[in-house]
């Protein structure tokens, strides 16, 4: 049966996450602000859990209405069947987003919706009804308001779908793995250019661009909310993943990243020493602007220091001034990506680009800024 599903991403990367949703074969697909939505059935919500690389969580609709007060919240969250939906025996969490004019108290409208699950359970089962957990639930249940109009999903994904598992510890502020999939879906890759990340901290551009280039699916062996539900199918989600995995190719295309800290070298050779690809992934102990070796037609992706603990402005004019000079005169026929929240810094990369695109790191406002060289 197929149903209507809303996956949540990062601010600007719906088309991203769209065209994820194209080439996985969804024909219904609606963007929205920091959205995806999509029709579709079971199978297709297990493959684009198991696939997704720039989507954050895939939720499934259960019910929207109009609420102008508390007791219309309470009375139509417990018009749904959640008794068919999970088991007494499960955890639960609920989060409230959006805002209403009229239900403004977010713990209150939690506390209604609670009430309403929690007297369903009674109604069928006596005292037996779920526990509340707010660290690790079995089941999340997402309370989205818009004006009068409420919306209740179940989240099928569980923990955010950027934590594929491979990154066990990091170093200081790595990009997270939605946003470095999402920036290398936005660039003009073509997924056989060999790839170089000259400052690549704990290797996520490097581990995401060899999972997109080999069409590896990023969450393929995790584990998600969708199978705590009682209408969970264990053979269709089987056969998604099997499909998924013959989906899998074999790319020659080779990886390099280069860091100046030993730490962060040492994080980047142990995920991908864990995840099998060393032999692909080849990431060393250098500072870019030593390197001699030429990056010719390459693609030339980055996250350098926006200046938060280097300090000195001057330092960052000149760290991207030698970035510029770096791609002038060791890429030439490349392309590259380079994404920073020091919007005054980008300016000194000294060439120009062919594309400018507005994201988020964090609370962070930054830019992906695209280049060709010749």
């Amino acid at each position: 049966m197929e149903e209507n599903f809303t996956i949540t991403c990062q601010s600007g990367l719906e088309e991203v996450l769209s065209k994820e949703l194209i080439e996985l074969g969804l024909k219904q697909v609606e963007i929205g602000s920091q959205t995806v939505s999509f029709i579709g059935d079971e199978y297709l919500l297990y493959k684009t859990n198991m696939a997704l690389r720039s989507g954050l969580n895939v939720l499934r609709l259960l019910k929207t209405f109009n609420a102008s007060d508390y007791d219309i919240l309470y009375f139509q969250a417990k018009k749904i069947h959640w008794h068919k939906l999970f088991t007494h025996d499960k955890t639960i969490r609920i989060d409230v987003k959006g805002y209403s004019p009229n239900l403004t108290h977010s713990q209150y409208i939690l506390h209604r919706v609670k009430d309403g699950i929690m007297d369903t359970f009674r109604k069928f089962f006596d005292s037996q009804r779920p526990s509340i957990s707010k660290d690790d639930p079995d089941i999340h249940i997402l309370v989205y308001l818009n004006g009068n109009k409420v919306s209740i999903y179940l989240d099928s994904s569980g923990l955010p779908l950027f934590k594929r598992g491979y990154r066990v510890k990091h170093n200081e502020a790595p990009i997270k793995e939605d946003l470095a999939a999402g920036i290398i879906l936005q660039s003009d890759w073509d997924r056989k250019q060999n790839v170089l990340d000259p400052m690549c901290g704990s290797g996520t551009f490097l581990i995401e661009s060899f999972m997109i280039a080999n069409n590896i699916p990023p969450n393929i062996d995790r584990k998600f909310a969708f199978m705590n539900w009682i209408d969970f199918d264990e053979t269709v989600y089987k056969k998604a993943k099997e499909d998924l995995k013959k989906s899998i190719i074999k790319n020659t295309t080779l990886f390099q990243g280069y860091d100046v800290d030993n730490s962060s070298i040492k994080i980047s050779n142990e995920i991908i020493k864990k995840l099998g690809y060393e032999e692909f992934i080849k990431v060393e102990k250098m500072d870019f602007r030593k390197v001699t070796k030429d990056f010719n037609n390459y693609f030339i992706v980055a996250n350098p220091p926006y200046g938060e603990r280097m300090g000195k402005e001057e330092d960052m004019k000149d760290l991207y001034i030698e970035i510029g000079d770096f791609l002038k005169q060791r890429c030439k026929n490349s392309i590259a990506s380079i994404f920073t929240a020091n919007l005054v810094a980008g300016k000194f990369i000294g060439l120009r680009t062919c594309g400018k695109i507005k994201l988020y790191n964090g609370k962070l406002e930054a830019r992906h800024l695209k280049f060709k060289i010749f």
